[in-house]
C-alpha cells in the first residue's frame, strides 16, 4: 500500500486558476476554501448564485483570490458558456476539481426496488453527460503544450444522505462510473497535455490487503497535491482519502428545485396490466426535478466529429442537399427531418385542469406531448406556444411555417375557437392536422367502445356505424362482460 507524503505549505505553480464545480456541497465548498488558502486562484461554480458567491465571499475574506460563477452542467451549451467566460475573463483554466452532483429522489435513500426506471434512467444520464461535457470542454481550455493541466473528480459517501451518511445505490453506481472514466480519459489522446485523477472519499481507510490502493492522509492534502501536475506525475489514478465529518460539516444548504409555489405532496393513480390501481405519491421535489432543464433535447443523426463529417453535414455539402430541393421540393421529405416532424401547437387558453394559464406556463404541457410523440411514435415533436388567440394570426403563424414541419397537432385551445381554427387550419396545409382535444378523445371513446361492444356481441353497432365482429369464446376470463345486454 502506497503511502503518500504531501506538504500542504507547497505553493501551487504562479497564477494557476482552479474551476471548482458544485460548491453547494459541503465537498465542493471545503475544495473551493481548501485550494484558495493555498495561493489557487478559484473560480467557484454552482447550480445557484446563493452558494457560489458565498464561497467566493469567504475564500477572498482570508485574503484570496476568487469568482463566483452560475451555470447548468448538465446542458452542453451552459457548460462552453461557463468555460467560454471563464477564458475571455481570466484566461485557459488551469485546473479543474469536479466535485458537482445533484440529488435526485434516489440520493435521499432508496433501495433498488424502490427506484423507479425513470428516476434511474434521468439521473444517470444527468451525471454523466455533466461528468463527459465538463471534462470534455475542461481539456479543449488545457490543450497547451507548454503547460500541464490538471482533472481531479471527486467520489465517495454521500453526505446528504442523513446522519449515517450511507451512500446510497445510485450515487455508488455514480461514483464507479466516474472512476472508470477517469482512466479511460486519462489514457485518451486528448487528455497528453492534461492529468485526470480522482479522489475517493472514505470514511475508513482500505484493508491492507488492497495494494494498489494510494492512501492520502486527508482530503486537503489530496488536493494540494493534485490540483497542479508541476508536483506530481501521475494521471488514471484514484487516491482514498479520510473524510471526517467535522470537515464536512455543511455551511451551505443543497441547490434548491428551481422557486415554485408551495404545491405538496401530488397524489396519481398509476395502473398497469399486471397491477391492481395504485395510488402513487409524487414530492414536490421529484415533480420539479423530472422538468428541471425541459424535457426534450435536440440528437444528432451523423457524427461531426471530424472536418469530414462536418464538410458533409455543412459547407460545402449541404450545397448540393439545398440545390437538388430547390430543384424538386419533394425531396426535404426524404433529405431533412419535417417528414417525422410534428409541431405541438397551443395558446394555453384551455389546459387539462388549469384552465387558461397562457402560453408560457403550457410550455410543460406541451413538451411533454412532444415527449409522447418521441418515446410512444418515434416522431420527433417539438412544442410550439403562440402569443396570441386571435384565430387569424394563430392559422396565418401555421400556414407560413408550414415549410419546417410534417404535421401539426392542436392541443389545449379554449372553445369555440378550437374548432375554426382547427377547420382552417386543415383546409390551408397540406399536411396531417391532428385536433388533440377532438380527434384524441373521439379515438379513445370509440375504441373503448369497439373493445366494450365486443364482449356483448358478434356485432358492434356504435354511433350508427355496423361492423360483424368474431364472437369472442366462451373464457372465465370474459365473466366480466354480461352477455345480458342487448347492443345498442
Amino acid at each position: 500500500m502506497d503511502s503518500i507524503p504531501l506538504n500542504p505549505q507547497t505553493p501551487p505553480t504562479r497564477d494557476r486558476l482552479v474551476l471548482v464545480t458544485g460548491v453547494e456541497h459541503p465537498e465542493g465548498a471545503c475544495a473551493a476554501r481548501t485550494l484558495g488558502a493555498h495561493g489557487f486562484d478559484v473560480v467557484a461554480h454552482s447550480f445557484t448564485p446563493e452558494a457560489a458567491e458565498q464561497i467566493a465571499q469567504d475564500i477572498v475574506g482570508v485574503g484570496g483570490r476568487a469568482t463566483a460563477a452560475v451555470a447548468d452542467l448538465t446542458i452542453h451549451g451552459e457548460v462552453d458558456r461557463l468555460f467560454t467566460g471563464i477564458e475571455d475573463t481570466r484566461g485557459r483554466v488551469d485546473t479543474v476539481i469536479h466535485a458537482a452532483w445533484i440529488p435526485g429522489p434516489e440520493s435521499t435513500g432508496t433501495s433498488l426496488q424502490s427506484i423507479h426506471p425513470h428516476d434511474w434512467d434521468r439521473f444517470l444520464h444527468a451525471h454523466l453527460r455533466m461528468l463527459f461535457t465538463t471534462v470534455r470542454r475542461a481539456m479543449q481550455s488545457m490543450n497547451d503544450p507548454d503547460r500541464a493541466g490538471s482533472v481531479v473528480t471527486v467520489v465517495g459517501v454521500d453526505r446528504a444522505a442523513g446522519e449515517t451518511r450511507d451512500s446510497t445505490l445510485a450515487r455508488q453506481v455514480i461514483d464507479g462510473a466516474i472512476e472508470a472514466f477517469t482512466a479511460a480519459a486519462a489514457d485518451d489522446v486528448s487528455a497528453r497535455t492534461v492529468q485526470v485523477n480522482t479522489i475517493r472519499l472514505v470514511d475508513e481507510l482500505p484493508s491492507p490487503e488492497l495494494m494498489d490502493e494510494h492512501i492520502t492522509p486527508d482530503f486537503e492534502r489530496a488536493l494540494v497535491l493534485l490540483a497542479d501536475p508541476a508536483h506530481h506525475s501521475w494521471s488514471g489514478k484514484v487516491l482514498s482519502a479520510p473524510a471526517p465529518a467535522t470537515r464536512f460539516a455543511p455551511a451551505l444548504k443543497p441547490p434548491p428545485i428551481p422557486a415554485h409555489p408551495p404545491f405538496g405532496v401530488t397524489a396519481v393513480t398509476v395502473v398497469s396490466e399486471s397491477t391492481t390501481p395504485q395510488k402513487v405519491e409524487l414530492t414536490e421535489e421529484e415533480i420539479f426535478a423530472g422538468h428541471l432543464g425541459g424535457k426534450l433535447s435536440v440528437e444528432l443523426t451523423a457524427p461531426l466529429d471530424t472536418q469530414r463529417d462536418l464538410s458533409i453535414a455543412y459547407t460545402p455539402g449541404v450545397a448540393q442537399v439545398s440545390r437538388a430541393i430547390h430543384a424538386d421540393e419533394t425531396l426535404a421529405d426524404r433529405y431533412t427531418w419535417t417528414s417525422r416532424l410534428v409541431v405541438v401547437v397551443s395558446d394555453g387558453s384551455a389546459v387539462l385542469g388549469l384552465g387558461d394559464i397562457g402560453p408560457r406556463a403550457s410550455l410543460p404541457v406541451m413538451e411533454g406531448k412532444s415527449a409522447l410523440f418521441k418515446n410512444f411514435a418515434g416522431l420527433n415533436s417539438i412544442p410550439l406556444v403562440l402569443g396570441t388567440k386571435d384565430p387569424d394570426e394563430i392559422v396565418e403563424t401555421l400556414i407560413r411555417l408550414r415549410p419546417s414541419f410534417g404535421a401539426v397537432n392542436l392541443e389545449d385551445i379554449s372553445a369555440p375557437r378550437c374548432f375554426e381554427i382547427e377547420k382552417r387550419v386543415i383546409e390551408a396545409l397540406d399536411c396531417p392536422v391532428m385536433h388533440d382535444d377532438q380527434h384524441g378523445t373521439a379515438i379513445v371513446v370509440l375504441a373503448a367502445s369497439r373493445v366494450r361492444s365486443r364482449c356483448r356481441t358478434a356485432t358492434s353497432t356504435i354511433c350508427g356505424w355496423s361492423s360483424p365482429v368474431p364472437a369472442p369464446p366462451a373464457s372465465p376470463a370474459r365473466t366480466s362482460c354480461s352477455p345480458r345486454v342487448s347492443p345498442t
